[in-house]
């Protein structure tokens, strides 16, 4: 329908204009309309015509027609129209449209096009945004979001070999860019992509384990509805991606490992709304850990360091690392040197000994076992010490004839049945033989003799240690020290040893022979060995570290679970009055095959199963030590409980971020190319000469 144009039907509407009258939407627009710019220049409904000497309204049918009030006396118009907002017509819509759309696809096409001085535009509109610092240096976006050249052509044929050498780890298809991050970060094991690197039986045993903790009582409505979207993407394996907790192109300053509270408790069956209110209680703390130090701090305080009159201080023992993450103790010679040094050297190892034999029991029963000391103040109470059995028990048929006698009294043998007797005489043998044999062959005897007792094949380090009391890099001796005075205790106590042996191992008869004419021997304490008049021979601890007794500990710790001889000798050298005094102030326990090692140097032996929690000391030295630490019955620290930490950690105070005490690696992970290799501290010997 054509547009009615007679004046009093309808205005004459103008579709070429960019602004139309606000009041159009309600059919009535102002018959001037709005001005270039969108201003709104409404007055009345009708411009007054003065006939005669009154005024008359001008108001068109279209519009209501003349209206009953007219004008005013002075020909203003009674009826002004109110102001409107002015809107842009649908030409000078669609013309914007145009010109936005021409002007972005123009710009589109010259950031993508126009040549390399356009580049860094470029880079600043399809950037997501700039890298952290560690990860600065990466230029190219490929190496992070798709397969680098050499790992594509390597899937195209179907060799994946390189791909999982570069990765350390087969890495399933759905984990997207974790494959690329995996190129450059090696990880520590299999179970790496897992939660906290945990595998599934190790998470659901925590997780019922946190099940029957309380409840930590309300829980923050946000937290509550997260909980109730889409689990954690994994894959079937329990693997996750990379990119669900380290978040990149936040910036230089951003933090790739930093979480707030509520993504780590997203997937925790314990949610609380902050550590003050709500987490649960500690099961286990820094001072409830064993420490590689019996040290009873309260027994010194108390009574130790007041005898010396001496100050007890925390600062005095105990300096923080570098890293203030941990608290170093000092070493021996300055802290315990004083007035531990004589006690170390106090009371010998027995290693070689002659024990008191009812000889004359045997001689009524015809077994000889030649001459042998007597009335010569052997302890005839004395059993065979641990060291002289395992020496003993290199022999598996002497081992065996001493299992045979455990518990027999080797000096009152009236009323034992034959073979106890011929078991005692073919042992008194054997102790003849282990003499032998150590003067005649020196130290190869007697590394042979340890290596079969302990049934290892010992280090270099390790034999250097046992057969001569020294460290490998130490000059070694004509002979070691043991070696002299064994030679001259078996020319006082056993002047014939050579002649009778070789007669016992030709089968001929050695009559027995009492031995009387001795004297005490002038051996000791300058050569590390002591012969005693209750015939043994003692090692004297050098001191503190002392490398035979430590080596000692070492490889019989190695050999201690399966019992025998070499537990026996282990479970000694472990009594806090053993010789040394080592497990008096040392936490030594049988090493585990893994380790190798007994675990009784410097350092936390942490109770934990997995080292998801740590504390740094740094920021808590501006505390007095025993305002956290509480000294424990017998050594050690009571437990530290929550309450102590909230005192402290509490909202409004200091952080109560989930990352001040969890980690989320149980390990760390490496860096491919840039690791050291582990390199064996030194070869393991069979029959070569000890250097």
């Amino acid at each position: 329908m054509l547009q009615d144009f007679r004046f009093d039907k309808s205005e004459y509407e103008r579709p070429e204009q960019d602004w139309v009258c606000g009041w159009a939407a309600e059919g009535r627009p102002c018959p001037i309309g709005p001005d270039q710019r969108g201003r709104c220049r409404t007055t009345c409904e009708c411009t007054p015509f003065r006939k005669g000497d009154r005024w008359q309204c001008t108001r068109p049918g279209h519009r209501g027609g003349k209206c009953a009030e007219g004008p005013l006396p002075d020909g203003t118009c009674q009826r002004a129209i109110p102001t409107c907002q002015p809107v842009r017509s649908v030409r000078a819509k669609r013309g914007m449209a145009v010109l936005a759309t021409s002007s972005f696809t123009i710009g589109v096409v010259l950031l993508l096009f126009g040549g390399p001085h356009l580049r860094r535009q470029r880079d600043a509109v399809m950037s997501p945004g700039a890298l952290s610092a560690p990860h600065g240096a990466i230029a190219d976006c490929a190496a992070c979001h798709a397969l680098a050249d050499w790992a594509t052509a390597a899937a195209a044929e179907g060799d994946t070999a390189d791909l999982e050498a570069g990765t350390a780890m087969s890495v399933p298809e759905e984990l997207g860019a974790t494959a690329q991050c995996l190129s450059c970060h090696r990880p520590p094991d299999e179970d790496a992509l897992k939660a906290h690197g945990l595998s599934p039986q190790e998470r659901r045993s925590i997780t019922e384990r946190m099940d029957q903790l309380p409840s930590s009582g309300s829980v923050p409505l946000a937290l509550s509805l997260a909980s109730m979207g889409p689990g954690l993407p994994m894959t079937s394996e329990g693997d996750i991606t990379c990119a669900t907790c380290h978040r990149e192109h936040r910036g230089r300053d951003a933090g790739l490992v930093h979480m707030d509270n509520w993504r780590c408790q997203n997937c925790h069956v314990q949610r609380f709304s902050s550590f003050s209110e709500g987490h649960p209680e500690f099961t286990a703390s820094p001072g409830s850990s064993r420490v590689a130090y019996g040290f009873d701090h309260g027994a010194h305080e108390a009574e130790h360091f007041p005898q010396e009159n001496a100050e007890f201080t925390c600062q005095g023992c105990h300096t923080p690392s570098s890293t203030g993450r941990s608290m170093l103790a000092g070493t021996f010679e300055p802290m315990c040197a004083d007035c531990h040094t004589d006690e170390i050297r106090r009371d010998g190892l027995t290693v070689f000994q002659l024990p008191g034999v009812d000889y004359e029991i045997l001689v009524d029963n015809g077994i000889s076992i030649g001459e042998w000391p007597v009335d010569a103040g052997i302890d005839l109470d004395a059993e065979f010490s641990p060291m002289m059995r395992l020496l003993l028990s290199a022999d598996t048929a002497v081992a065996a004839d001493l299992d045979q006698l455990e518990g027999v009294e080797l000096f009152f043998l009236e009323g034992e049945d034959g073979q106890v007797l011929e078991a005692t005489g073919r042992v008194a043998w054997a102790i003849k033989e282990l003499f032998h044999g150590l003067v005649t062959n020196g130290r190869e005897e007697l590394a042979a003799r340890l290596e079969r007792a302990l049934d290892s094949d010992m280090t270099v380090r390790e034999l250097v240690a046992l057969v001569d009391q020294r460290d490998v890099d130490e000059i070694r001796g004509a002979q070691p020290g043991w070696h002299s005075v064994l030679l001259a205790a078996q020319e006082e106590w056993l002047p014939t040893l050579a002649q009778e042996v070789s007669l016992h191992r030709a089968g001929r008869p050695v009559g027995f022979r009492e031995h009387e004419d001795y004297e005490d021997l002038e051996v000791g304490e300058d050569v590390g060995w002591l012969v005693d008049f209750d015939f043994t021979i003692r090692y004297l601890p050098s001191g503190h570290g002392d490398v035979f007794l430590r080596q000692l500990l070492e490889v019989g710790g190695r050999a201690a679970e399966g019992g025998g001889p070499e537990g026996d000798l282990f479970a000694a050298l472990r009594a806090p009055q053993a010789s040394g005094r080592c497990a008096k102030c040392h936490t030594i326990d049988a090493a585990g095959q893994e380790t190798g090692q007994s675990l009784w140097t410097e350092g936390r032996l942490d109770t934990a199963p997995q080292p998801l929690t740590t504390f740094d000391h740094a920021p808590h030295l501006v505390r007095e030590c025993g305002l956290c630490h509480e000294d424990e019955v017998g050594g050690g620290f009571e437990a530290v409980s929550k309450s102590v930490c909230t005192t402290c950690h509490t909202r409004g105070m200091a952080t109560e971020s989930c990352l001040n005490c969890h980690s989320y690696h149980t390990e760390r992970f490496g860096m491919s190319g840039g690791h050291q290799t582990l390199v064996p501290k030194n070869d393991v010997v069979g029959r070569r000469p000890i250097p």
